[in-house]
């Protein structure tokens, strides 16, 4: 009886310290996968063709990086007004990067009111190579210190089609 409670015991334990190793109980899979853990405006990994089927590098030169960092002047004096700076940073790195690789033209076709992708076309951007490439470009804002309200949770793969998680 003793023997197995405290196999018991083990067993949850084991069971628990899988959560502890994720403590915010993120999914990082993709970004454990694709995304480069260092990158910086000399050299962004960019995902596109689906799921992270092509990666192209790019470069963010000086000229470039002070246009993103002039999207955070003034400085934010709240979250709400640096998230809203966040997006403006997010999209201006997407279409400089985009300009670079191919990915920055209009991808989707219409019939009717449908939506089509375009499959086989290696420039298009499914909801991994988006999710991977925001959480590149919102860790060179904040290695290059424009975050202030603001930190990138690490390797924060959400679990739909959405931004990675920054946290106050």
């Amino acid at each position: 009886m003793r023997f197995g409670s405290v196999l018991g015991l083990l067993g949850m334990a084991w069971v628990m310290s899988a959560c502890a190793e994720n403590p915010s109980h993120l999914n990082t899979t993709y970004l454990d996968r694709y995304a480069d853990p260092n990158p910086t405006p000399a050299s962004v990994l960019e995902c596109h063709g689906f799921s992270c089927s092509e990666t192209s590098r790019a470069a963010l030169n000086r000229d470039a990086w002070r246009r993103i960092a002039g999207v955070f002047v003034p400085r934010a004096k709240d979250a709400q007004t640096e998230r809203r700076q966040i997006a403006h940073g997010v999209a201006l790195i997407q279409l400089l990067v985009g300009q670079q690789t191919g990915t920055a033209i209009h991808q989707w076709t219409h019939r009717d009111k449908d939506i089509l992708p375009n499959l086989s076309d290696p420039t298009q951007l499914d909801c991994i190579d988006e999710a991977v490439n925001t959480w590149t470009y919102l860790t060179l804002m904040e290695r290059g210190g424009l975050l202030h309200f603001h930190r990138v949770a690490s390797f924060p793969m959400p679990a739909r089609r959405s931004t990675p998680v920054t946290q106050p």
